[in-house]
């Protein structure tokens, strides 16, 4: 029999072929050459191999799969958002999502009514000067809806695919009505009910992170906490993934082994128990992945077929795809597949290279892991992390099991006590626990000396590095030789392309760009010799700006300045920040190039100068005409307002200017630009030049 090169497996090249065309499909569409340089040449390659030894079918249906996942992702692109609406709407919803902050709260609206009719969408608003709001609350506003687009600066913006969000919108707290309904779902009922419980018996951080643990939730944890998990590569136990689906069973398994029910009936058990914690989680990737590979694994065994794990891997894949396309972006889809596929790639060689290191067998198995983990996970965190700890992997021995140990207690006491609430006391065992994980995880994040700058990453490197594992792993039957040449031609193009694709933005003059996240705008501006990041920031935007700076090849900025309270923490993309609560202090220290603009004793924004222009960034507040009017006498020379659309026109009355209002229409005397997405421009002597777009 004629030895095979590639083990047979059609699944799994439909699955990869049908997802690099979902991920490709964008930067095809827009014509970006390098991505179809490379896409042209990985095609080229695959054509020639299948041809070469006679595989016309497999490069039929990859050709295929391909297509499709070209279409599909297009098509769930384009129309993404089918309804668009004029003017201001009368909006009502259900509250399926509420987070509070300091100054505003992000609320996501189910069972919307748009003008009385079904819209049959999701909408988010930001309720300004909010007091607490409560998911299951009715809601009602008026107010002017934008469309959303599921790409900002070419990152991909989960948050709305995941909640199904078409439009968002923004209110003050006093223009909504709210009905105290407690209408809530079956999975909403128990989220609260469990983390009600964790708060009331646990303390504020350690219930935070044990919420997170079971439904991964993270929107409660401390920044700080979840920096320290990220750097310290433990992130993983902080979202609901595999493992911990893997814990879930092995402990029901136990159980059930007990008992006299049949294999079938086990079966169903478990099936159902999956299920229903699939729906606690909103059918996370990560775990629906790992439920159906524990259902074919299960089957599988029932029938009498042999697991094959990477066909396994990729029917969980497909079913994910072909339902949620776009899923092939999300982080958490990403890192849940490549985990797995790392693991069956690298654990069995790994585990028989530390055992010839005289590593003892009850060591090597978690290590090897772990080593696996580590290598699937790096690649794909260098694309939105910046920091971890060497020790991570070394860590994960200690951390993992003692995390199953906390999470079986989680699982088994939090139902306990649901049913029976005189037993709550049995939490603290967890708590304490966790308690105990914080701080290790805390320390390892503390060895500064262990802690690598993780350079960031195209996609086009990511996946080459990706098919440089699988190349090098024991799937492929071919020498030593032309495995590590294969390699070295694969990531030398990969790395000629990437090169080529980050060359920075070439603007002539000084620069001006505007971006926007989840409905609120922000603004980098070079006035003289410094640049400027200003804007009314909340979290999404500031991740936004370092996505913005990256993308651009300019990394870092002077001054940041925000008009809430919303800063950085620890980011070397800002330097000198400034918030609502020491912004006077910026005009003080920058003399003439800088005023901070105060009305009626408040901050009515600041003016940005040198002896070309003068832009003036105002906040949202509105005051009497005769107080614009009188503002508008003082500074005759402003060049351009920048700003909310309702708070910049009431100045742009009495100026002759331009106008940049809400981030998406530039407004001169005689024209009107509408913008969709992010852009740089040239900004010199009262004149917007190069009109480009970065998204």
């Amino acid at each position: 029999m004629k030895k095979q090169i590639i083990h047979s497996r059609p699944l799994l090249f439909i699955f990869l072929a049908f997802g690099l065309g979902i991920y490709f499909a964008r930067p095809i569409y827009t014509c970006e050459f390098w991505v179809i340089l490379f896409c042209s040449l990985a095609f080229l390659v695959v054509a020639f191999l299948c041809i070469k030894f006679k595989h016309f079918k497999r490069i039929l249906y990859i050709t295929i799969a391909v297509c499709v996942g070209i279409l599909s992702a297009l098509f769930t692109d384009t129309l993404y958002v089918q309804n668009h609406y004029e003017g201001s709407t009368l909006i009502s919803g259900r509250v399926m999502v509420a987070k509070n902050f300091d100054y505003n709260c992000s609320v996501v609206l189910d069972n919307v009514l748009i003008d009385g009719k079904s819209s049959g969408e999701n909408i988010l608003v930001t309720v300004f000067n909010a007091t607490e709001i409560q998911i299951g609350d009715t809601m009602s506003l008026i107010g002017k809806l934008k469309d959303v687009s599921l790409f900002t600066l070419k990152n991909f913006n989960s948050y709305y695919y995941h909640n199904g969000i078409k439009h968002i919108t923004s209110v003050d707290f006093t223009n909504i009505s709210i009905i105290k309904s407690n209408n809530l779902t079956w999975a909403e009922n128990v989220r609260l009910s469990v983390k009600e419980l964790l708060i009331n018996n646990m303390s504020e951080t350690e219930a935070s992170v044990c919420y997170a643990s079971l439904f991964g939730d993270k929107s409660d944890i401390p920044n700080n906490v979840k920096t320290n998990f990220s750097i310290s590569s433990q992130a993983h136990l902080l979202a609901v993934s595999g493992l911990h689906i893997g814990f879930l069973v092995a402990f029901i398994s136990k159980l059930l082994s007990k008992t006299k029910i049949k294999k079938y009936a086990k079966v169903m058990v478990l099936i159902v128990i999956l299920g229903f914690y699939c729906y606690l989680c909103s059918f996370a990737s990560s775990v629906v992945r790992a439920s159906i590979m524990f259902l074919i694994l299960s089957f599988g065994g029932i029938i009498g077929r042999k697991y094959d794990r990477l066909n396994a891997w990729s029917v969980a894949g497909l079913c994910i795809l072909l339902i949620r396309p776009m899923y092939v972006y999300d982080l958490g889809f990403l890192l849940s597949f490549a985990c797995v596929f790392c693991i069956i790639v690298f654990m069995n060689p790994a585990k028989r290279l530390l055992l010839k290191m005289h590593v003892p067998e009850f060591l090597a198995f978690p290590l090897s892991v772990s080593i696996s983990v580590q290598i699937g996970l790096l690649p794909i965190l260098s694309m939105g992390y910046s920091k971890i700890s060497l020790l991570g992997i070394i860590a994960s021995v200690i951390t993992v099991p003692f995390f199953e140990i906390i999470f079986i207690m989680l699982f088994v006491f939090s139902t306990i006590c649901l049913i029976l609430p005189f037993l709550t006391l049995l939490l603290k065992i967890p708590m304490m626990l966790m308690g105990g994980l914080i701080w290790l995880v805390e320390q390892i994040a503390s060895f500064k000396w262990a802690i690598i700058e993780l350079t960031r990453l195209t996609g086009i490197l990511v996946i080459s590095i990706y098919v440089a594992f699988f190349i090098c792993s024991n799937l492929i039957n071919i020498g030593k030789t032309i495995k590590l040449y294969s390699i070295a031609v694969l990531l030398l193009v990969a790395v000629i392309i990437t090169s080529f694709m980050t060359k920075a933005i070439d603007v002539n003059g000084k620069r001006f760009a505007i971006f926007s996240a989840y409905g609120k705008s922000a603004y980098y501006v070079e006035v003289g010799s410094s640049s400027y990041f200003v804007g009314d920031f909340n979290n999404a935007l500031i991740n936004a700006g370092r996505s913005f700076l990256k993308s651009t090849n300019i990394y870092n900025v002077d001054y940041y300045i925000s008009f809430s309270k919303n800063s950085p923490n620890d980011d070397e993309c800002f330097g000198n920040i400034y918030n609502l609560e020491n912004i006077e202090n910026f005009g003080l220290e920058q003399n003439s190039n800088v005023e901070i603009v105060k009305l009626n004793n408040k901050l009515a924004g600041i003016v940005l100068q040198n002896e070309n222009k003068k832009i003036f960034f105002c906040t949202n507040q509105k005051f009497f005409d005769g107080l614009c009017q009188d503002f508008a006498l003082e500074h005759y020379d402003i060049d351009l307002i920048v700003g909310d659309a309702k708070y910049v026109m009431q100045y742009a009355s009495y100026l002759d200017c331009i106008v940049i209002k809400d981030g998406e229409e530039i407004i001169n005397k005689t024209t009107s630009t509408k913008l969709s997405g992010n852009y740089m421009f040239d900004f010199e002597d009262n004149k917007v030049l190069n009109l480009r777009s970065v998204d």
